[in-house]
Formats: structure tokens, sequence, C-alpha cells
């Protein structure tokens, strides 16, 4: 069975096949640049992977459906995974989706962009140091000779060498447990290309207390993915809210109010006071429909977050050209954003590309659940793509991290957690939203209280208070 065929548009090729990692065939033929080219991709058999070579500007036909597979990128080649262990590796192409000559991709259920299909990868992995990167087949087989010997002369300088002494424990956070870089000695400067994290890494939406995950800014060593690494960004974050209740007339004279996160104040003062203010929701004088947090927006379970984002790259002349939100937790999801199989792509302004702000919904802890030694409920990642061109218009791939975690907010402290030497930061997001005030006035009013510490008064007539949306148990004063 063939990986893949490239061709021209109705017309077959002749050219010499080139051989994948499990010895399947790959024709390869270049046209002539006036005509569109072609590459017919094959899903490999169990357990085989294929290595498959598009040519600039071709355009991609795969016989599977986008379901079929997950997708990854490991250094800058996209790397298709199927359940039954199958694998096929497109060397490179990473930067063929952000690059000037991408060209649309057909699966068998659907046509993708090359930024929707940018925003189908679900893992962005780098190689570490010591680890052979993804070739192309003509050079497999001579890297897999190469670890061997790597490996056997490895082995024999084990066996000579003494035993090395027990590593020492590292000592424990002076202010938060688990939290990996607070509070202990100064490291040497970091290599600024992410690497890939470690197997017992916490997971995103884990309760336990995070390690930092802000990208570090160290000393430059390559200009922005010319070695095949994916650089690292740095991300400065604010807090804001986001404001806009949604009001509109019903047949009866009152109306619908569906209440937003924060007060308008709160979407450009970042004052711990103006973040944690309770909204106030006024109803009229006829039967009104209120409520404290727009389900639309904020279902059950869950609130939202106005995240002002500034990357800075480490390379001059970089110019962010998309934005990708990759890998949230469940029920998560950016109100602002288009969603693409489990990612986000966020629009940028092109007068201010390196500036977007982020109307994240994030899910709130359940009744019940304890906290870690340092008072967090829970913690994730935010992580974002950016697909960048350099001043020369080559195409390059860097990446931000950001850690939140979810706790209770008392005061600005429970905000912004900073470690001992200023480098890094984790921010707090409130485990309970500060709430509404809501006065429905004199109507036979409907009222739908919110995740967050709601006051409710009905006033005149015969009112309803629905505790669908709410997020924990209810105290009533009746």
């Amino acid at each position: 069975m063939e990986s893949a065929d490239t061709k021209q548009n109705g017309a077959s090729t002749d050219a010499p096949a080139r051989a994948s990692n499990d010895s399947k065939s790959t024709a390869v033929a270049f046209a002539p640049a006036t005509e569109s080219v072609v590459t017919s991709v094959h899903r490999p058999s169990p357990g085989a992977i294929n290595v498959v070579e598009v040519p600039p500007g071709a355009h991609l036909k795969l016989d599977f459906a986008t379901t079929d597979a997950k997708f990854a990128i490991l250094d800058v080649d996209l790397v298709l995974l199927f359940p039954d262990g199958g694998k096929i590796i497109f060397p490179g192409y990473a930067f063929n989706l952000v690059g000037p000559d991408s060209s649309d991709a057909v699966f068998a259920d659907k046509t993708v962009s090359p930024q929707q299909l940018l925003a189908f990868v679900d893992d962005l992995h780098l190689l570490s140091d010591n680890s052979p990167p993804i070739l192309g087949s003509s050079a497999a087989a001579q890297q897999q000779n190469q670890n061997a010997k790597d490996q056997g002369e490895k082995d024999q300088a084990a066996e000579e060498a003494p035993p090395s002494p027990p590593p020492q424990p590292a000592a424990p956070s002076a202010k938060y447990t688990g939290v990996a870089d607070f509070e202990k000695p100064p490291e040497p400067p970091a290599d600024r290309f992410l690497k890939k994290p470690p197997d017992d890494a916490i997971p995103a939406s884990s309760g336990a207390a995070p390690g930092s995950h802000h990208t570090s800014d160290g000393t430059p060593t390559d200009p922005g993915g010319g070695t095949g690494n994916v650089s690292a960004a740095h991300l400065d974050i604010i807090l804001f809210g986001v404001s806009g209740d949604q009001v509109t007339t019903l047949p009866s004279g009152g109306v619908q109010i569906l209440g937003a996160a924060s007060e308008v104040p709160a979407t450009t003062d970042s004052t711990f006071s103006v973040q944690q203010q309770m909204r106030t929701i006024v109803g009229t004088s006829a039967a009104d429909i209120i409520y404290a947090a727009n389900p639309g927006r904020m279902p059950s379970g869950t609130t939202e977050r106005l995240i002002d984002v500034r990357v800075t790259f480490p390379d001059a002349g970089i110019t962010a050209k998309t934005a990708t939100i990759t890998n949230l937790p469940a029920g998560f999801a950016i109100n602002n954003g288009t969603q693409s199989g489990p990612n986000w792509i966020v629009a940028l302004d092109p007068t201010d590309p390196s500036h977007l702000q982020l109307e994240l919904r994030y899910v709130l802890p359940t009744t019940g659940t304890q906290p870690d030694a340092n008072g967090f409920l829970g913690s994730f990642n935010l992580n974002i793509l950016f697909g960048t061109t350099d001043a020369q218009g080559a195409s390059h791939l860097y990446a931000g991290s950001q850690t939140f975690v979810i706790r209770d907010i008392t005061q600005a402290s429970d905000v912004t957690i900073a470690s001992a030497d200023g480098r890094s930061i984790i921010y707090g997001l409130n485990a309970t939203p500060p709430g509404a005030n809501i006065s429905a006035g004199s109507g036979d009013d409907l009222v739908y209280a919110g995740p967050g510490h709601d006051i409710l008064d009905g006033g005149a007539g015969n009112n309803t208070v629905s505790f669908k949306y709410s997020n924990s148990a209810v105290t009533a004063d009746l």
C-alpha cells in the first residue's frame, strides 16, 4: 500500500518511489509552477510509520476523516497518530501551515484550511537535546544505525564509570508546597526553547499545586526556529473582567436581562477592588426575566474572565499572524474565539498583533472539592501557539504558556503569586465569583441566581427565583 502520491491535478505520476519507515512507497513528482500539485496520503497499516514529504504549495488529499487520527507537532514535523499504532509524519510541514505557500487539506469528511489544520493539534512536543529529530525517509536508516552506535558507547562508558552518589532531595518550598521554582536557589540561565514536559507533569485540570510554566527569557541561542525548535515566547498577563448585559424586550412589556460577569470598569481597571466588585442588576416595574449570569456564555458551574495577553518574541522583526489556544480542560472555552476541534483560534489585530484579549470561560470547583496544601482548588495552563513571520517573510512557530490556579480570593496577594526572585508568576482565579446584587422591581419576575455570592430582591409582585445555575448550596431567608 502506498503512503502517498504526489501528482498534477488530473494526471498520474511516474516518479520513483520514496521509501518510508515501514518500507511503504511514497511517489513524489513536482508539477510545473503554473499547475497545482496534489499529494495523496493513505492511512498506514496498523503499527506502520509512513513519512510523507510534501512539496511546497502542494494540496493534501487524505483518504481518512479528521476524526480518525490525533494531530501533534514534534519540532517542525506534523504527526498524525492513529488508534491502531499507525503514524504519518510530514517532515517540516508545521512551518508550511503558517507559510505563504500553505494550501488546503482535503480529508474524507471535510476540507480544512491550514489554520484549521493547525488548530487540530492536540499536543505540542519538542525533542530533548539528546533526542534525534524526526527525519525524512532517506536518512532514517542511517540515523537508526548512529543511534545504536551511540547507545553502545554509552553502555560501555557506564560499565567503566564508578557508581554515582545518590541525589540529594530538593529543599521544600518555604511558601508553596509543590510549586517547583518558588523559594529555591537561582539556576543558570534557561534555554529559551521549549522542551518536552516530564511524564509526571501535573495534569491541566489537577487540583494539585502546579509548577510555574511561565516561559523563560534566557539568552537567545538560535534565530527562532531555524534549527527545528519551536521557540518560547514571553507572555505578560493582566486580569480584567467581561462586561455587557444583554437586554431584550419581552412581549409582556418587561425585559430579559442576561447578566455579564463584571461591571464595565472592570474591563479596563485591574485593581483588586474593581475586579472583585459585585454586579448590580435592576429590573423594571413589569414582569422581567433576569439571569445573574448569562447561561449562553457561562453555563452552570462556570464563570468568565478577560485575560489580557501581550506576547514578546525573543527574536527581532517577528510579527504574529495566528494565535491558537490549545489543550484547554473540558468545559473551558474562549468565548471570543472560534473553536476548531479541541482548540480555539483567536483573531489578531493587524495593527497590534502582539496583543490579544481572551474571554476565558473556566469551570468552577464543585462543592466538596478539598484545597491542596497551598489552598488551590484547581489549576490549568493557558497554552498559546503563535504562527509568525520574520522581516524576510520566513515562517516561525513560537509558544507561550501561563499557569493559573483556582482558589478562594480574599486579598490581592491571592491573585498574583510571585516567586521570591520575581521571575515567575502564577495567577489566581475566583473559585466563587463576586456575584450580583439583583433588584427585580415591582412586576411578577423570574430571577435565576448565578454561581456567585448573589443578593436577590424580587420586590413587589409574585416573584419566582430559580437556582438552576447556582454552583453550590443555597441559604434562603424568607
